[in-house]
């Protein structure tokens, strides 16, 4: 490993950047680096200007792998250079605003019936009708004697704390019936927190 990359793989564990998004931009770097066949620090803002247009037009990446590189270019020139009148000749690719696709009710309600498992069906309306992770719905516990019976609770949310959400009188419903009388009051999905411990 080079010193530049040493120095930039440092400066992205400083701002704790996760290590996927360590891994991709250490690869954009090296990859713009190869294009020219030069280290990254002896390349400018008119190398960088060429490759976007090498991305663009003949590599014809996606949006997204496009939007990584500069990323990726714009990090490295800012925090491991300190060239920061670079930044100005990195501008991210305007994106293309799509309409959303918006179901019938009659999808919706094809969608949300699809499970046979009644467990699975609960699952999926509270996704559907919440917005919640896959992994919080997984963590729903019941409410607590002082909240209304639509409040559920998950824990840990997101940035470590408890959360609270209110859904649906249906699909609170619908998670009752999941549970047997009597059933164990650690969640309304306990075996499936159990087999996934990591989602």
């Amino acid at each position: 490993m080079t010193l530049l990359r040493q120095r930039m793989l440092e400066d992205l564990q400083i701002r704790h950047y996760s290590p996927t998004t360590i891994r991709l931009y250490l690869y954009a770097i090296q990859e713009f680096a190869k294009h020219f066949g030069k280290p990254p620090d002896q390349l400018g803002a008119e190398h960088i200007r060429r490759y976007q247009l090498f991305l663009t037009k003949e590599k014809k990446v996606s949006t997204s792998t496009y939007v990584l590189m500069v990323c990726a270019l714009r990090f490295f020139y800012t925090h491991t250079l300190h060239r920061r009148v670079a930044i100005e000749r990195i501008p991210f690719p305007r994106r293309e605003r799509k309409l959303p696709l918006i179901l019938s009710r009659e999808e919706v309600n094809a969608l949300l019936e699809a499970p046979h498992d009644l467990c699975h069906r609960a699952m999926l309306a509270i996704l559907y009708g919440s917005g919640l992770r896959v992994s919080e719905v997984a963590r729903l516990k019941w409410p607590t004697s002082t909240a209304p019976a639509t409040c559920c609770g998950f824990d840990p949310a997101k940035d470590g704390k408890t959360g609270k959400h209110c859904c649906r009188r249906s699909s609170a419903n619908c998670c009752a019936a999941t549970v047997e009388p009597g059933g164990p009051p650690t969640g309304y999905f306990p075996a499936r927190v159990q087999a996934n411990p990591s989602r």
